[in-house]
């Protein structure tokens, strides 16, 4: 029997992460590169800005997630969801 192929629910190494208003860039470059990730692209939307990360380990998008989330800083933080083409 064929093992079935399940498909990514989010792009691999790669997260999203919304920082609280008022944190400043300085702190947001520590954070980042503590945890250990690197700024892709910013989305800003109004005074609001979405940053794109790459993870820079081979640690897995689940752990750095949730190491973001745990900061007091953080407003969100979670995979790039994986969107498909099907016919």
């Amino acid at each position: 029997m064929a093992k079935k192929y399940e498909m990514p629910t989010y792009v691999p190494g790669k997260l999203q992460v919304k920082f609280k208003d008022g944190v400043s860039e300085a702190r947001m470059n520590e954070v980042h590169r503590q945890i250990g990730t690197v700024v892709e692209n910013v989305l800003t939307i109004g005074k609001h800005k979405v940053y794109f990360l790459r993870i820079i380990s081979l640690i897995s998008v689940e752990y750095i997630v949730e190491e973001y989330k745990k900061l007091p800083e953080v407003e969100y933080a979670e995979p790039i969801p994986m969107r498909y083409l099907i016919k």
